[in-house]
């Protein structure tokens, strides 16, 4: 990876300036060896692809007796797709350094980026006849493995990218390459097993936690994940993606609290985004705090104005504070940005429901189902609305068109509900017995419907009857 210098360093700013007023003005340009190479990092970095070429040429006239700029300008041209005059720079670069490794594996990646596989293969199965040195044979391994991505041969980037680390377990492009060779080859368990081992013999590689983390995640062990992920961020203070990651595994296991401290850390370190907001808004809504919550969905909302996640989460803390106008303005602009969330439609038919604007409430909850109609939790919640505005056999046959097009226990357990309502008490504990065998941790259901069954005694000793010893 290149380490630019930080673009408020003085001296870079007047290299800039310098450059740029004589290009202005049609001037010759004299630098340093060293300030051409943070003239062309600086381009790059700012994505000026041919300001940079430029300087490359000026270097290249300024020192006509070094391989550097020729290399660099091949290197430029391969970033963006551009295949013409590249293999004449690296004629050029190797004329200059015959011995050296650089031009020969550009080379290699110029005839690949060409479709030319079998003339690059050559190259680089007779350099790995010739280099001796540990990290010279891992850069001629990377860029085998790199000639396999091209051409799709996953399995063999995946071997390739294992051969590279094992001749250099620091090789970080070829760990940044790994990470994503293990998602294409969806290689998981072995890339467990090979970087917990490259990680016995260098415990303080934070990329090798980093993709350890990946590869646990994607085998559903979370928690290790985790760690893993905490791991790489605490090597290596200012990876971001390691917080970030880490953050997200915490959401997913719901361990608000901890994916809270990440987010805390990315504010601490990094530049402030829509997205980083939205999250920690969200675990302070998962922990209960929704006025806090509130406070970071609008300032997600006040940087980007198009996450309609913000405007659902913000809507969702103006209903729970009963500001129910506010909360279906909020709703409709998160729909009016992106119509095919069920849960939008039904945070709207829910903040209507409370005004008591009962048929735009049901005309929303409808919508919920109708976008999501295997998701069990939209209908019952359109089944509870029927039955409690008094439409009950509106809500049997609701629960009827669910069960076409869902399947869950929480079904028998609405049921239930509903045969109480219409007072079929012995039917509805028959059922009740059913649910109760079938799935007892769902019997919340019972009380989430009709909350007065908590105080039925009836239904409570048939509860305790079924609770598993």
């Amino acid at each position: 990876m290149r380490h630019t210098r930080s673009h408020d360093d003085p001296k870079l700013v007047e290299l800039v300036n310098k450059f740029e007023d004589a290009s202005l003005q049609g001037e010759p340009v004299f630098f340093e060896h060293d300030e051409f190479s943070d003239l062309i990092d600086y381009y790059e970095s700012e994505f000026l692809p041919e300001r940079a070429l430029e300087v490359c040429k000026c270097g290249a006239v300024q020192y006509p007796y070094t391989s550097t700029f020729h290399l660099r300008q091949a290197m430029i041209l391969l970033d963006i797709g551009q295949k013409d005059g590249i293999l004449d720079l690296l004629d050029q670069a190797e004329s200059l350094s015959p011995v050296a490794l650089e031009p020969k594996l550009l080379r290699a990646e110029a005839l690949a980026a060409a479709g030319r596989f079998t003339e690059a293969s050559r190259i680089l199965k007779d350099l790995q006849a010739k280099v001796i040195l540990n990290t010279d044979c891992s850069l001629v391994y990377l860029y085998q493995a790199l000639l396999f991505e091209k051409q799709e041969d996953y399995p063999k980037m995946f071997e390739t990218l294992k051969r590279a680390l094992e001749e250099d377990s620091s090789n970080q492009e070829a760990l940044d390459r790994m990470w994503i060779c293990v998602e294409l080859s969806k290689n998981y368990e072995e890339s467990i097993l090979f970087h917990e081992k490259l990680l016995d013999q260098d415990p303080y590689s934070y990329k090798s936690w980093y993709n350890l983390g990946h590869a646990l995640s994607y085998c559903g062990r979370y928690e290790e994940a985790a760690d893993a992920f905490e791991y790489s961020y605490l090597i290596q203070e200012d990876f971001e993606f390691a917080y970030r990651d880490c953050a997200e595994i915490c959401l997913e296991i719901q361990d608000f609290n901890r994916a809270l401290k990440c987010y805390s850390e990315v504010m601490e370190r990094f530049d402030v985004d829509a997205d980083l907001l939205l999250r920690i808004g969200q675990c302070y809504m998962a922990t209960e705090r929704s006025e806090i919550a509130r406070k970071f969905f609008q300032k997600a909302i006040r940087l980007d104005n198009h996450s309609d996640e913000s405007y659902y989460h913000l809507g969702e803390c103006q209903l729970e504070a009963g500001e129910y106008k506010a909360a279906i303005k909020t709703f409709k602009q998160a729909i009016r940005l992106e119509d095919r969330r069920e849960e939008y439609f039904s945070g709207l038919a829910e903040a209507y429901y409370q005004v008591d604007d009962l048929e735009k409430a049901e005309l929303h909850f409808q919508s919920a189902t109708e976008i999501a109609p295997e998701l069990s939790e939209y209908w019952i919640r359109y089944v509870v609305f029927l039955l409690d505005t008094g439409r009950l056999k509106d809500a049997f046959e609701t629960l009827d068109q669910a069960e076409e097009h869902a399947v869950g226990t929480e079904f028998i357990y609405c049921r239930v509900c509903l045969l109480i309502a219409a007072k079929h008490r012995s039917e509805a504990l028959f059922l009740l017995e059913e649910a109760l065998m079938e799935d007892f941790s769902l019997r919340s259901e019972l009380f989430n419907i009709l909350p007065e069954l908590e105080l039925d005694l009836e239904i409570q000793a048939v509860i305790e009857t079924f609770r598993p010893t």
